[in-house]
């Protein structure tokens, strides 16, 4: 202490309330990380479904359409190419868009009460 106030580094009767402001921070970290949070599902958990989706709606914004079949053809013909069977999804799209936006409308009445 007496260096610290020597050098006048600060403010000097700060440093004895150090100790409890420490605490304090450790007592705060502690609690945020007991914190649970839950998660809420706004997208599909299947990672290619999400993909899937934001390229529908990509080219939804593009064209001014929804383009379903020809994008069914494309995915099934990507699928084709690596020598994989398309999943079931795939013929699903617009389906798989519907519950995106109803995941989507129930997460927002959560965020907007």
């Amino acid at each position: 202490m007496r260096i610290f106030a020597e050098e006048n580094i600060g403010n000097a009767d700060s440093l004895p309330k150090l100790g409890s402001e420490l605490r304090r921070g450790a007592e705060t970290v502690r609690a945020i990380a007991k914190l649970k949070v839950k998660r809420v599902l706004s997208d599909s958990r299947n990672p290619q479904i999400r993909w899937a989706m934001y390229f529908v709606q990509w080219i939804t914004s593009s064209t001014g359409s929804q383009q379903y079949r020809e994008l069914t053809a494309l995915f099934e013909a990507a699928f084709l190419a690596a020598h994989k069977r398309a999943p079931a999804w795939v013929d699903r799209l617009p389906i798989e868009m519907s519950f995106k936006r109803k995941r989507r409308k129930a997460w927002v009445r959560t965020i907007s009460k």
